[in-house]
This record gives structure tokens, sequence and C-alpha cells, in this order.
């Protein structure tokens, strides 16, 4: 009888949480088809999955078509735990004279308790379809079709049945896809008995390279090609790129293009279209590929990046970001974010120095009445990395002080900056707290010191010209902080006028952050000068400000100052709120009102002057975003003005309503604002209904290199009397001739009758950079007055050369510098070369060598080539301590080269029988010298180890060895039989410069003769 068993093959492994019926009993037929002959014993298993809560006894039952046979029984008795798969196989007969066909085979199962079918399913057994011509029958019992990622661990199982009634001896080969490794190998060696079935399994490990997509896995038997099934493994996509930057380094010059090299890598399994993406902060031109390009898989792209930094007199950092972007699906695959640092001009990486940009600048400039020159040396950096530690300076000095043209007058400024000191010289702004000085430029002196949570500073400040309303101030403060977010401070300020005290104020001020970014200011004040009138000499200001409720913002103040208080306030009552909110969407509403009262007394020029300013006023904006290039506002405001004093009085009440709109688009950029108002003066009792305001420019960019603008703005903008019209309007052009070279005109008409101003104004500004960073640059201004004032020109020229200026030496390299001598007669060695890291240097026909601007720390120099007579005293390694900012000498000493020679020979008797005679007579003579014997030598307790091979006439040679006691050995492993060495292990000394020659014996040993006796 001919018969085919069929097994599938199952894994186990839990699963409780999802159910495949209401039962929680799943069942599944592993083969669903089948192929068999008639009277053939049919095998099959069925998987049976306990997916409910609790433990269950079932009974299977095999339901088949008439005349079909279960083997032994149609019912089976199983018992299955929470979550167990349970692998159930029966046997079933088909009958003999069955017909060829399809043939329905169905497995149900049921709870012992009850005859309900719990879960079924079918398959099908094909009668007559089974090649004949093949020995065995092969049934894939895995998956036909699998998904597997790369670098995946899959199995692939079969039932391989003797459908003879013979033995069956043969082999399985598995053919899998290029790359990818089985286990146990690639094929099965059969030995099947009659009708005996063999389940089959292996372990394929994905390859990691493996494309996606589908791959065939075939079983085949040889010798019979068509007996053979197969599976399909679906390779997943797998999408990963890596990339690398090559050209990074510690520092990039300013006057030099930037090149790097962006290196991507693509580690997945299918061929991408990308395209890269550059961005700029500050915005600096790129130059690389904008086309789409294909990596395939596993395969590397290098693409080139250049930036042109703009050229300036400071060094900066430069921030890149790099994208990696799916050309097809526009998601992006990479992002490398990077900071260059540009150093300044005519500064080297590996300069001894600590050097900062500076610049000296010399000028010539003059209007109608004077011509002035002006010299300017300025510049600053940081001078300490590791304290932080920045200093600044600025000099200017004209020909004519006090008289001013483009605001260069006279300024001598030196500050020093770190993170627990800060000292300013000269002019510039001395900061207080708001209620006594606030800030104040002038020229002075301060220093501040913060150390854990104090903070202490004391400054001096007056004009920088001596003129005779020069007050003079001396501030100082101390501040603590117990938290980071907690302030406290107090506050002195002393001002002196004409020699007379006329402020001496202390305050305490308090400030506190919230976790919500909101910071409430407190400060209290009192003005200590004694006062011939007893008045208020008190003073408080409250403000607080942040965002509250996500993107809404506000702030609030409130400032009062007694009549007797000289600070930064005096006599003032002060309100004024803002709140900035969304309404919906883009739309947001701003509300802002200010409020205060002051009365200011004071006498100028032997006249008595008051001034008691009264103002309320409340705006409202309301803006709609349509993008970042388009948006529309509305936009009120109230205002209600007078002043009670004597010498400029107004009283009137304004209502103001606008409209503004900004648009960019396509090089163009236009933004107007247009206001309509009404005025209304108590003094004149006159109402003005139809006052306006129009503002409006446009800008447009022609190319990259020729720019231009228009501007208008008229209407009514007075203050206290916004009845008088002012009209302005003009233009600008603006051509970049180089990429550092512009040249702009600008073209104005403004006419205003009330202020007396009927002019027309030219200005032309030329500005060129020159490739050594040299800065040329020319204005001219032309003022035509219609009337009141008579025309004038102006100009200016100056011309500025940018330096690097070395402050002090760097504290984190320093120089190696050497000399290296002959130890035997103390000449200097020329022509060596040594190694420090990456650096290599040569030693000159002094012997003078020099390693500068090397990192501070331990350095192992050593020699890379030294003349051939020459080598090194000692074998151990040379380490050198670098000490930061500073030189370090050394001295190596070398020694002329020893070397080491000598011969193997092979020694034969001469005449064999003379060994019977006499051996200790016998004569024996060099045959040959031996070859492949292995020759050790050592040095100093074996810190020094050679070993070679013999030549083909027995010869071994150790060259440039170093003088001393050395010990020789010869391996004994190839020494023929019955021949032994003459000496070994020898210990002999080489001087400078000697060539030992050591040879060797390999002599026959005698042979013991016996002498017979009679």
């Amino acid at each position: 009888m001919r018969c085919l068993v069929l097994c599938i093959f199952l894994s186990l492994s839990f699963s409780l949480s999802l159910f495949a019926n209401d039962n929680g009993i799943e069942v599944r037929i592993l083969q669903p088809i089948i192929n068999a002959v008639p009277s053939q014993v049919v095998t099959l298993q069925a998987e049976v999955i306990n997916k409910s809560s609790k433990n269950r006894i079932l009974v299977g039952h095999l339901e088949l078509p008439p005349l079909w046979e279960a083997i032994p029984s149609n019912d089976m008795l199983m018992h299955i735990e929470i979550g167990q798969r349970f692998i159930q196989t029966v046997m079933v007969k088909a009958p003999e004279n069955v017909s060829p066909g399809e043939y329905p085979i169905a497995y149900e199962v049921w709870v012992r308790d009850n005859v309900s079918i719990m879960d079924r399913d079918k398959a099908s057994v094909i009668i007559g379809k089974t090649c004949s011509t093949n020995p065995v029958s092969i049934e894939v019992t895995s998956a036909p079709i699998c998904e597997v990622n790369p670098d995946e661990l899959i199995f692939f199982s079969a039932l391989v049945c003797n459908i003879t009634q013979e033995p069956f001896v043969g082999r399985l080969r598995l053919a899998t896809p290029e790359g990818w490794n089985c286990s146990p190998g690639g094929f099965v060696d059969l030995c099947l008995e009659p009708e005996e079935s063999q389940v089959l399994i292996f372990g394929i490990k994905v390859s990691h390279c493996a494309l996606a997509g589908e791959h065939p896995i075939t079983l085949h038997l040889e010798e019979f090609e068509d007996c053979k099934r197969s599976c399909i493994a679906v390779v997943k996509p797998k999408v990963e790129v890596s990339v690398d930057v090559e050209g990074l380094c510690d520092e990039f010059n300013l006057n030099q293009m930037a090149q790097l090299y962006v290196r991507y890598t693509n580690k997945g399994n299918v061929s991408l279209k990308v395209l890269i993406e550059t961005k700029t902060e500050p915005p600096c031109p790129v130059e690389c590929s904008s086309e789409p390009f294909e990596i395939k898989a596993h395969e590397s792209c290098e693409i080139p990046i250049y930036l042109s930094p703009e050229s300036c007199m400071d060094e900066y950092s430069q921030y890149l970001l790099v994208k990696l972007v799916n050309a097809e699906t526009g998601e992006q695959l990479y992002q490398n974010p990077m900071t260059l640092k540009f150093v300044a001009p005519g500064s080297r990486i590996n300069d001894p120095y600590v050097r900062i940009p500076a610049y000296g600048k010399a000028m010539v400039l003059g209007d109608r009445y004077k011509n002035i020159f002006a010299g300017e040396f300025a510049g600053g950096g940081l001078i300490d990395q590791e304290k932080d530690r920045y200093i600044d300076f600025f000099f200017r000095i004209p020909t004519d002080a006090r008289h001013v043209i483009y605001n260069i007058d006279e300024r001598i400024y030196a500050g020093m900056h770190d993170r627990e000191w800060d000292v300013r010289l000269g002019d510039t702004v001395y900061e207080l707290s708001p209620l006594t000085q606030r800030y104040r430029y002038g020229r002075g002196a301060g220093v501040q010191h913060l150390w854990e949570q104090w903070e202490a500073g004391v400054h001096y400040t007056q004009n920088t010209l001596k003129c005779q309303d020069d007050p003079h101030e001396f501030c100082s403060y101390l501040s603590y902080s117990p938290y980071d977010n907690v302030d406290f401070a107090a506050n002195y300020l002393h001002k002196v006028e004409q020699h007379i005290p006329t402020s001496n104020i202390v305050t305490l001020q308090s400030i506190v952050e919230y976790p919500e970014k909101v910071v409430t200011e407190v400060e209290f004040g009192k003005d200590f000068v004694p006062r011939t009138r007893n008045k208020d000499n008190w003073s408080y200001r409250f403000e607080t400000h942040g965002r509250f409720c996500g993107d809404s913002w506000f702030s609030l103040e409130k400032v009062y100052a007694g009549p007797e208080f000289y600070g930064y306030y005096n006599n003032i009552h002060l309100f004024s709120s803002s709140l900035d909110f969304p309404v919906y969407d883009r739309l947001r509403l701003n509300l802002s009102t200010n409020r205060f009262t002051q009365n200011i007394s004071f006498c100028s020029d032997d006249d008595f002057e008051e001034i008691i300013p009264r103002q309320n006023q409340y705006a409202a904006n309301l803006t709609y975003c349509l993008n970042s290039a388009c948006s529309i506002g509305l936009n009120g405001m109230l205002l209600r003005g007078k002043d009670l004093g004597l010498t400029e009085q107004y009283n009137f009440y304004q209502k103001w309503a606008g409209f503004s709109f900004y648009l960019s688009s396509r090089g163009y950029n236009f933004n107007t604002i247009v206001s309509f108002g009404q005025q209304k003066d108590y003094l004149t009792h006159r109402t003005t209904h139809w006052l306006q305001r129009y503002y409006a420019y446009l800008c447009k960019d022609f190319s990259p290199t020729l720019r231009g603008s228009l501007f208008y703005d008229s209407g009514n903008i007075n203050y206290y009397d916004a009845r008088p019209w002012r009209n302005g309007f003009g233009g600008s052009l603006s051509y970049r001739f180089a990429p550092m070279g512009f040249i702009e005109i600008f073209l104005q008409r403004l006419k205003h009758t009330a202020d007396m101003l009927d002019l027309s104004q030219v200005t032309v500004n030329f500005n060129y950079t020159f490739n050594n960073l040299h800065r040329l640059q020319a204005m001219v201004q032309h003022y035509h007055y219609r009337k009141h004032y008579p025309n004038d020109s102006v100009f200016l020229v100056s011309y500025a050369i940018p330096f690097s200026l070395p402050v002090c030496r760097r504290t984190d390299i320093g120089d190696l510098n050497g000399y290296i001598y002959n130890q035997n007669d103390f000449t200097p060695v020329s022509g060596a070369m040594l190694l420090c890291g990456p650096d290599r240097v040569s030693t000159g026909p002094d012997g003078r060598f020099s390693f500068p601007c090397i990192t501070a720390g331990v350095h192992c120099p050593n020699f890379s080539m030294l003349p051939d007579d020459l080598i090194g005293v000692s074998s151990d390694k040379l380490e050198v301590d670098v000490p930061g900012g500073a030189k370090t000498e050394i001295c190596i000493p070398v020694v002329p080269a020893c070397s080491i020679r000598g011969e193997i020979i092979l020694y034969n008797y001469k005449d064999l029988f003379a060994i019977l005679i006499s051996p200790e007579n016998a004569e024996i003579v060099p045959q040959n010298g031996l070859q492949g014997v292995r020759v050790a030598i050592a040095r100093k307790e074996e810190k020094e180890i050679y070993s070679c091979m013999t030549n083909e006439k027995g010869e071994f040679r150790f060259p440039k060895l170093r003088p001393g006691e050395w010990h020789i050995r010869i391996f004994k492993d190839v020494i023929p039989p019955l021949h032994e060495l003459d000496m070994n292990d020898l210990v002999f000394e080489v001087l400078p410069g000697e060539e030992r020659a050591v040879n060797f014996k390999v002599k026959p040993t005698a042979p013991e003769v016996y002498k017979l006796e009679k």
C-alpha cells in the first residue's frame, strides 16, 4: 500500500487578550490542500488555541467523506490550559477504489460537557494529482507568504513523505537568496522507510543587506527537479540614512570659503531619491546641489557644501542646518545642525597668542563751517575661554571734539567682563535702578563683582565734555539672590550739580520671576537731601509683566515720585498697562493705556519755567495675519492732553482711527498706515473734524544686486496742535557692484510750514570692502533749503584696517622644542624626523626641532626616521608634560646602532665507516646552511625581543640594534634528528657601531658502537 503522511509544524506562544470568537477557542488545519492517491494513509495536523479565560477539556471530531476511515478514531480528547496552543495529529485512510477528485475534510472541536461546536476548519484532499514519478512528496507547512525584516530569523518547515513501498535514500536541498544563512546547512540527507514521514525545520537568517521585495525560498529533491516546493519571503522596506560630515575643523578663516563634504550612506534596502536643504543663521551664501539625486541601497554619495561668510572684523559662530528630504514624499530623512566658528582675519588656528578682532580707522569729515579729522581704534573679544573673560575698548579722538558731525564725537572707553567681575572705564552707558539713575551715557568708571548669591557694584558718571550743566553722579548697589528667580537689592545715588548736592537717594528693590515667565518688580526710595521746603521726598514703583494662558501677554506699571524726590522721576504720577491676546485663530487684539501727571518748575537763563503736563491715552490695535507675509490691522486711539504750566499751555482732546496693511511677495515689500482723526482744542474752542496721517513704504528687489524703495509720509503730526500739515516723500536706490561693495542714493523732499522746514535732501553713500577686508566708506549729503535757512553740505570719508590684536599667550597650548645629539661624540643629529600626535617635524643642521602650538598636556614624541647608523638610547616611551602658555625644552640622545649576524651550518661525517672504527676521531665536514631555523634575541630582561628565520644559506641578521648586553637563542624544532647544536643561549655585549658575528654548528651526534663477542 502506498501511503502519504502529511504533518504540520507549529510553535508555542501565549496570547491571552485576543479572542478569535465568542467561545475563545480557535481551530486551524495547517495544510488546507493535500495531494494523495487511493488507499493512502494521510497524516494531517490541526492547531487548537485556547484564548478563553479558563482551562478547557475538549473533544476533537474529524468529519470525513463516506468510506473514508480515521485511524484510530474520529474523536480525540484533549486538555488545554489558558493561552495554550495544542497540536492534534490525525491519520485518515483513503478508500482503495476512490475516484480522482477533491474531497473535503472538516475538524471540529466540542466542549466535553456540551456537544455544541466551539470552532471548526476545513481542508481538501485531492486524489489522483500526485506525480507518481517522484519517490517522495514535499508539502510546505509554514506560511506560503511571510513578511520579514532585514537581519531577522525566520523558520521554514516542510513535511516529507516516502510514498513508495521501498526505502528511500536521497538529499533535499534548500535554495535561499544570496547572503541568507541557513541552519542546519543548505541540504538534508533523507533515509525514509516505506510510507514514513519526516518533519524538516530550517532556521533562515535574512541578510542585513537584503533588498525590499519578494524573495523565493525553494526546497527540492536532488535528481528530481520537478519535486520541489516554495514559499515567498517578502522583505519589508527599510529607510535608514546616516550622515558623516568631513572637513569640519575647530575654526575657519573669515576671508576664506568654508568647504564641507557631506557623505550620505543609504543603510536601508530601497533606493532613495533625495534632496538637500540648507539653512544658515545668520544668513550666509551657501553653494550645494539643489537637484534631487538617487542613492541606491547600501551605497554612499558625497555632496560638497561651500559657505561664503560675510566679511567682518569680529569672529562669530555660523549656524548651519543640513536636511535630507525624500524628494518623492517630502519626508525628512535626516537633519544635522552644526555650528562653525569663523575666526578674525589674520589669526591662525594654532596661534600661540590670544587675539581679539580690532581695527584702526582714519576719518575726515566736514560741513560748510569746518573740516575735522578723527582717528578711531576699537576692538574686543574673548581672551580667556575658561573664565569666560571678555575685553573691549573704543578710542576715538577728533581734532575738534565740540564740533559734532555725523555723531563723530570724542569717546574713550575700555572694559573687562567675566563671570565674577565687570570693569568699565570711560564713555559708556552706566545703569542703576529705575527710580535712581536708570541709565545714563557719560564719562566715568564702574566696577561690579558677583560671588555666589551676592552682587555689588559702584560707578561714577559725568558728562563726556565739560559744560555748565554737568551733574556728577556717584552710584552703588548691593544685591542678594536667595533663589534663581528671586532678587533683593539696595541702591544708592548721590548727585552733585555745580558743587551743590541735589540728590541723596536710597531705594530698596525686589524682583520675583514666576514659573510662567511672569516678572514682578517693586522698588521704594527716599531722597535724604535736606530741603528748605518740607515736602514729600518719597517714591515707589511697581511693575509686572509676562505671559499667561498660553499666548497672552500683559504689562502693568505704576510710578510715584514726590516733589522733593530728584531721581530719574520727579513729582510724577504714572500708570501704564497693556494687554495682548489672541481673539480667534490668527486674529490678535492689543489694548494699552497710559496716564500721567507731573509738575516741574526750574530756572533757566534767569527765567522761571513751569511745566505741568497731564495726559490720558487709550489705544487699541486689532491685527489679523493671513500668513507670515501678509497682515491687516485696525487701530484706534483716544488722547486727552493738557499743560497747566506757565511756559507752554495746551488743552485738547483727540480721537484717531485707522488701518494698516503689510504684504511681502515676489521680491516686493509694501507697508502702509492710514489714520483719520478729530481734535477739540479747549483753549481756542475750535474743533477740527478731519485730521489725516498717511504713511506708505514700497521696496522691490529687482535682482540680487539692485534694490529700490519709495516712501510717503504726510499728515497732521503735531502733538498738541495737529492742524499743521507736514508733507514728505522720497526714495532710495541701492546697487551692489561687488560682493563686498555697494553704492546707495537717497532723495527726500520735506515741507512743514509750522516748523519752518522746506528742504530737499540728496545723500550718496559708497561702501567697499577689499579682499584684505580693508574698508573704504564715503558719504555726502546736501540740504537745499527753499527758505529760512542757508544751504548746507556735509561729507564723511573713512578708511578702516582690521587686524587681530595679540593680548596674551594662550593657556591651552604650548611649545615643545628640543635638541637631538649623538651621545658618543656629542655632535648634533640632522635629518631626524619626529612625530608628536599628528604633527611631524625634522631636525635642522644644528639638531634642533620645534613643535609649536600643541595642546597642553602630556605628549610622547617618538622617532619617525633616523639616519641609518643611529638609534635611540632607550626603548622606553618618552613622556613630556607641556604646560600651557609656555615653552618646554628637551634633549634626546641617540647612539650609533649595532647589529648581530651569523649563520647556522649543518655538519655531517665525512666517512661513515670511520664511525665504526673510532667515533671520537671521525671527521665532520660542513654540508650546507640550515634554512628555516628561528633565531631570537633579547635585551634588558627581554624588554626588547626580536626574532627571524634563517635563509636558504642558513644566515640570519638583526640590523640597527641598541648597544648593550644581548641574549641569543636558537630554537631546535627544525634541527634534523641525530644532530645537536654546538652551543646555545649565549649572552654577550655589543658595542656602539659594532657588527657582532655569531656562528652556530649543527653537528651529528656520535652513535653508540657495540663490539660483538665471539
